[in-house]
C-alpha cells in the first residue's frame, strides 16, 4: 500500500487572521489540497488554527531553518519569491512547483518589450534589488 506525497507548502508571505493575496492563497492551497499530508509554512509563526493540514515557520533566508522541512518533504510547492532568499531550493532532488500567481517579472518582459536596451537594463537592475 503507497502512501501520498507529503506536500510541503512554502509561503512568502505572512499567514495568519490578518493575511494579503499571496498568503491567503497559500493557506487556501494548503485547506483544498489537505486530504494528503501537507505543511504549509511562514517566514513568521502562522496564528491560526490549522484546517486539516500542519503549520510551521522558517527564518526567511536561513537555509538550515527550511532544511528541517525540507527533509521530510516529498514534493515543495512555493511561490517564485522563495528562490529569491532560498536558492538552495534550486537543487531540492525532488519535485518543485513555483506558484507565479503573480508573475512580475512576466508582465515586465511584455510591458518594456519597446523600450530601449539602456532604459530596460536600468529598468531590470531596479526589478532584481
Amino acid at each position: 500500500m503507497s502512501t501520498a506525497p507529503r506536500l510541503l507548502i512554502i509561503s512568502h508571505d505572512v499567514i495568519g487572521t490578518r493575511m494579503a493575496g499571496p498568503g491567503i492563497r497559500a493557506w487556501e492551497t494548503a485547506r483544498v489540497l489537505s486530504q494528503q499530508p501537507v505543511t504549509l509554512i511562514a517566514p513568521q509563526p502562522i496564528d491560526r488554527d490549522p484546517e486539516g493540514f500542519a503549520i510551521g515557520s522558517y527564518t526567511w533566508g536561513d537555509a538550515a531553518s527550511l532544511a528541517v522541512w525540507l527533509a521530510d518533504a516529498d514534493v515543495v510547492f512555493a511561490n517564485g519569491f522563495v528562490l529569491r532568499a532560498h536558492p538552495e531550493l534550486a537543487s531540492f532532488p525532488r519535485p518543485l512547483a513555483l506558484d507565479l500567481y503573480d508573475p512580475v517579472f512576466l508582465e515586465a518582459l511584455e510591458a518594456e518589450r519597446g523600450l530601449a536596451e539602456p532604459e530596460r537594463a536600468a529598468r531590470h537592475a531596479i526589478q532584481r534589488d
